[in-house]
């Protein structure tokens, strides 16, 4: 899996496709970690390409989801399909996920933070 990383809005989309699962998890987690360690408090993950994803995947996005908006921020989950939806929604928290329809759905943040890790 490739993980390409893009600034929209003031939110740093995490572009993700094909299976979310064990073999890419800590990829995955790591790099949406260090954007959250590095003060990033609006990240996105864009998954209209992802086709499946598992449970410790949704944990990690969910606990991520509850921190960002503790500190006045939030994770966006972008046009997931319907099957992920059902599964999406068992975990969300305290409402703590955003589910946007599309980046261009994404509230534009005042302050744009241009650095993000390669």
């Amino acid at each position: 899996m490739e993980i390409s990383l893009n600034l929209k809005n003031g939110w740093v989309v995490v572009d993700l496709n094909g299976r979310v699962d064990s073999f890419n998890f800590e990829l995955i987690t790591e790099q949406i970690t260090t954007l959250e360690k590095m003060g990033k408090k609006f990240i996105a993950i864009e998954m209209s390409d992802v086709n499946f994803l598992n449970l410790p995947s949704l944990r990690f996005f969910s606990s991520i989801a509850v921190r960002l908006k503790k500190s006045d921020g939030a994770l966006a989950l972008i046009n997931p399909s319907s099957n992920l939806m059902e599964f999406i929604h068992l975990f969300n928290r305290k409402e703590a996920m955003t589910i946007v329809a599309d980046v261009s759905s994404l509230s534009k943040r005042d302050k744009i933070d241009v650095e993000i890790p390669s």
